[in-house]
């Protein structure tokens, strides 16, 4: 007996012999997903810009035919260990609709997961020497429509986002969810000082070395950004102060830039964690910001550039 999930199922019990060629499953509780059509997942992969195999999950959608180009949503976060999520339902096996990815791919969207490896002292430049020739290789296989590629990310994931955006064009739109840009800020407050030390390992400060703050903050790189971009922030974020995400809304709005920040009364650092009411809100907005750049359809009203609090 056995658990077992895959990105179209979500984790079942099943029964096997020990050569597991004959695996049954004795629980159905995704009993609505019985006859209902999923996106199926598979494993690419590319060469990076400095000559590294790289590796990546590729969601396509479920109306997928080769013959088709479709939109393509890319998720960012910079691990290099990220192919697990090929067995999680949607990709990302939780309660919470915003991290379904499953919900793209049912509304004709592709979604890429890569590996994103990086080093401290060249942590922005290499998420853009890993990801974006991953993009490509998505575009090689006749996946991807090369002009109609959004990117998005949370966390540590949001600042993969904005890296991305201000190293290249090729991206139509954007969504920073509880992100940041500018790395001094991220280092002025304990939590953001222990993630960029222990996890980022950097080995120095800004008052030792500024210049490895400055250039791996893509906030002093707005002015390179050209896609719109939705900035998503819980107000009681204790991981990621909503202040970082404001201050890149307001540095791209006096740049002249296409951009909306909003932000949630009450939550904190994950969305998956939000009320359901703010969870729903926010998988309706970011739904309706890529089928508006991406498709040119959007569900709902969006302003083209806007601030707001408690929506």
């Amino acid at each position: 007996m056995f658990v077992w999930a895959s990105a179209d199922r979500g984790s079942e019990i099943y029964e096997s012999g020990r050569d597991l060629k004959s695996a049954k499953r004795v629980t159905n509780l995704g009993e609505k997903l019985d006859g209902m059509l999923l996106g199926r997942s598979k494993i690419i992969k590319w060469f990076s810009d400095d000559g590294v195999e790289t590796r990546g999950v590729l969601l396509l959608p479920t109306d997928y035919e080769p013959s088709r180009r479709y939109p393509l949503i890319v998720n960012v976060y910079p691990l290099d260990d990220q192919l697990d999520v090929i067995n999680e339902f949607g990709m990302q096996e939780t309660l919470s609709p915003f991290f379904n990815w499953q919900l793209f791919a049912s509304r004709g969207y592709a979604v890429f997961f890569p590996n994103i490896p990086t080093r401290a002292k060249s942590k922005m430049v290499d998420i853009g020497r890993v990801v974006l020739p991953g993009i490509q290789r998505v575009i090689d296989l006749g996946v991807a429509d090369p002009k109609r590629i959004g990117v998005t990310g949370t966390s540590a994931g949001g600042y993969s986002t904005l890296a991305l955006l201000v190293q290249s064009g090729i991206f139509r739109a954007g969504v920073m969810v509880s992100g940041f840009g500018n790395l001094i800020d991220a280092y002025s407050y304990d939590f953001g000082r222990r993630v960029i030390e222990e996890n980022w390992g950097f080995r120095t400060t800004p008052w030792e070395d500024r210049s490895i703050f400055i250039e791996n903050s893509p906030y002093f790189y707005l002015n390179k950004v050209d896609a719109p971009l939705l900035i998503i922030a819980g107000s009681a974020d204790p991981a990621v102060p909503p202040h970082l995400g404001e201050e890149v809304f307001s540095g791209l709005r006096r740049l002249g830039k296409e951009a909306v920040y909003v932000e949630y009364e009450g939550e904190g650092h994950s969305p998956e964690a939000y009320t359901p009411e703010h969870q729903l809100d926010i998988c309706d907005r970011i739904f309706s910001w890529f089928d508006l750049y991406l498709k040119g359809k959007p569900t709902r009203q969006i302003s083209p550039s806007g601030f707001s609090l408690n929506p």
